[in-house]
C-alpha cells in the first residue's frame, strides 16, 4: 500500500485512528488471516493477503469460490464448522468464540487453524449476518502437541515397563535373599558333612571335587548377595542430609581396616567436603571404590590409594555439558589398571575386566557406584592405564547443597 502523502505526522493520534486506510493497513500487515464471512451465504466478504502467504490461494481465487471455507476444509471438520456458524448467530456483541479446524493448501498439505470470531454486523432485526475472524496457523503448535503427547505416552509405557521390571526384580531379590540363599547354605553344609564324615572312604580326587563344588557355591552366594544388594539400593534412600565425607571415609576405613592392613594398603586423603546426600549410599560408594582398588593390585607392590577433592566447572569437562560447579572426588591407585577401551563399559553390571579365576568378585560393585551417583544427580568416570593404576572420579553437583 502506498504511503498517504496528505498524512500529517505531527497531528494527534486521533488522525491515525480515523484515517480511512488505518484498519486496512493493519489487516494487510497481520501474519494471521483476517476475514469477514456472511453467516447466511457462507461467502467471504473480505480477506487479507495472509491467506495467500499461508495457503497459497489468492484473495481473488478465494472470493471466486462457491463456499470458500468448505471447499478447502478437511472433510472431517465440515460438519463441526457448519455447527459453529449456526452458533455464531446466537453470539452476544463482544463475545469471542474460538474454533479449531483443518484446511488444505494449494499443495494438498494440511494446516491447523485456531480462529477467534466475533459478530461484525447484524440486520435490522438484530440477527447476526456477518462475522469477523482472525485465523492463526497453529500447525506447528499442533504437531508439537502431538509429538509431546506421543512422547508422554511412550514415557508412560516405559514407566509401566520399569515398574514391572522393578517389581519382578524385587520379587527375585526376596526369593534370592531367603529361599535361594538358604538352599545354597544347605548345599554347602551337606557337602561339608559328607567330606568330614566320609573322609576315610573318599579318594583324594573325590574330596577335591567336593571342595570345588563348595567353592562354586561360595561364589554363587557372593553373586546372589551382590544382586540383592544392587536391587535394594533405592531402599537405602532416606531423607537427604548434609554429609561430611571425611566422616564417611573414616567409617569405611574402620570397616575395611583389617583387610587393608592384611593386604598392606595405604590410603591417603585430602580434606573432603560436606555435601547433601544419602549417608548410607555414600558409605556404600566409598566402600566399593576402596574395595575395588584393593582387589586389583599388584601382588609384589605396595598399593597406595589417593583420595583428592576439588571444585570444577561442568563446562570444562568433556562428560558434563552444563555450567554448574561440581565437587570432584577422585580415587586413584597404583594397581593393575585396565584397558582405556573398557572405560565406558566398566560400570555395566556383571561386566568383568579381568580373569575371574584370578580376582574375586561378581562384577556388580562398580555398577552399584554408578547407580549411587545417579541417585545423587552426579556422574562417575574411570580412567585406566594397564599395569599402572586406575582413577575413578565422582562428580557431585555443588548446587545440590
Amino acid at each position: 500500500m502506498a504511503p498517504n502523502k496528505n498524512f500529517d505526522a505531527e497531528k494527534p493520534d486521533g488522525q491515525i485512528q480515523n484515517h480511512p486506510d488505518f484498519a486496512r493497513a493493519i489487516a494487510e500487515a497481520s501474519p494471521d488471516i483476517l476475514f469477514v464471512m456472511n453467516l447466511n451465504t457462507k461467502d467471504i466478504i473480505y480477506t487479507n493477503r495472509a491467506i495467500e502467504n499461508i495457503l497459497g490461494y489468492s484473495k481473488e481465487k478465494i472470493e471466486a469460490m462457491d463456499k470458500p471455507f468448505f471447499d478447502v476444509m478437511h472433510p472431517d471438520d465440515v460438519a463441526m464448522f457448519a455447527e459453529h456458524l449456526e452458533n455464531m448467530k446466537s453470539a452476544a456483541d463482544g463475545e469471542i468464540i474460538v474454533v479449531e479446524y483443518r484446511m488444505f493448501d494449494t499443495n494438498g498439505s494440511i494446516h491447523w487453524f485456531t480462529d477467534r470470531n466475533a459478530i461484525f454486523k447484524r440486520d435490522e432485526n438484530g440477527i447476526p449476518i456477518l462475522k469477523i475472524g482472525i485465523s492463526h496457523d497453529s500447525t506447528a503448535e499442533k504437531f508439537a502437541e502431538d509429538k509431546i503427547h506421543t512422547l508422554n505416552k511412550s514415557l508412560i509405557d516405559k514407566n509401566r515397563e520399569l515398574e514391572s521390571a522393578n517389581s519382578e526384580l524385587k520379587t527375585f531379590s526376596n526369593i534370592a535373599a531367603n529361599d535361594y540363599q538358604e538352599t545354597l547354605r544347605t548345599l554347602y553344609t551337606n557337602l561339608e558333612y559328607v567330606i568330614s564324615t566320609e573322609a576315610r572312604t573318599l579318594t583324594d580326587g573325590s574330596k577335591g571335587n567336593l571342595r570345588k563344588a563348595q567353592t562354586a557355591i561360595q561364589k554363587m552366594k557372593l553373586l546372589t548377595d551382590d544382586i540383592v544388594a544392587f536391587s535394594r539400593i533405592t531402599e537405602l534412600e532416606s531423607d537427604t542430609s548434609q554429609v561430611n565425607l571425611n566422616e564417611i571415609l573414616l567409617s569405611v576405613l574402620r570397616d575395611l581396616g583389617e583387610k587393608l592392613s592384611r593386604e598392606n594398603v595405604t590410603v591417603e586423603s585430602q580434606q573432603l567436603p560436606v555435601i547433601k546426600g544419602f549417608p548410607m549410599l555414600l558409605s556404600l560408594l566409598f566402600y566399593h571404590l576402596l574395595d575395588n582398588s584393593s582387589k586389583f593390585r599388584h601382588s609384589d607392590k605396595k598399593l597406595v590409594i589417593g583420595i583428592t577433592h576439588q571444585v570444577i566447572p561442568g563446562s570444562e569437562m568433556g562428560i558434563l555439558t552444563d555450567d554448574g560447579d561440581y565437587h570432584q572426588i577422585t580415587f586413584s591407585d597404583n594397581g593393575i589398571g585396565f584397558d582405556p577401551k573398557e572405560a565406558d563399559r566398566i560400570f555395566t553390571i556383571f561386566h568383568r575386566l579381568h580373569e575371574k579365576n584370578k580376582f574375586r568378585g561378581s562384577g556388580i560393585g562398580l555398577a552399584v557406584c554408578k547407580k549411587i551417583m545417579d541417585l545423587h544427580g552426579g556422574y562417575i568416570s574411570a580412567v585406566g592405564i594397564p599395569d599402572d593404576g586406575a582413577v575413578f572420579s565422582c562428580y557431585f553437583p555443588v548446587d545440590a547443597n
